[in-house]
């Protein structure tokens, strides 16, 4: 498939996943009361929202991922290698998929999952120049 159009079709996809039943679900999972204080000084349970890999309490669902435990796109894969249903069927799965990070453990997890691929699209890279090299 076109890289162009792709990224197109995933773009207008990952705009629908803010609205899917599932990951409303996951965010509802991981709702907890924590106390707060009002405007007026007043002690009262404010809902948070629990990072499930640290356990930071998220203040404002703003503020808050909602994750593929198993990412959309595999570690060690690129989206080259993907069909559009295969992206589909992972980007919109089930909530048993799906958890809350906070911003900090997100980026982490997206960085490691990042540098993964670019180190197997360098591999592929290394082998397709080994691969045409005929030893003359």
């Amino acid at each position: 498939m076109d890289s162009k159009f792709f990224k197109l079709i995933q773009r207008d996809l990952k705009r629908r996943f803010l609205r899917y039943p599932e990951r409303y679900e996951a965010i509802k999972r991981s709702r907890v009361k924590a106390p707060g204080i009002n405007k007026r000084g007043k002690e009262f349970m404010k809902t948070h929202f629990k990072c499930q890999k640290c356990g930071f309490l998220i203040p404002d669902q703003k503020e808050l991922s909602v994750d593929h435990i198993d990412p959309v796109v595999p570690r060690g894969r690129t989206q080259d290698d993907m069909t559009l249903v295969e992206y589909v069927d992972r980007l919109f799965c089930s909530t048993d998929n799906l958890q809350v990070l906070c911003k900090k453990c997100h980026d982490s997890k997206t960085k490691e999952e990042q540098d993964e691929r670019r180190k197997k699209k360098k591999l592929q890279k290394l082998r397709e120049v080994i691969g045409g090299h005929t030893g003359n």
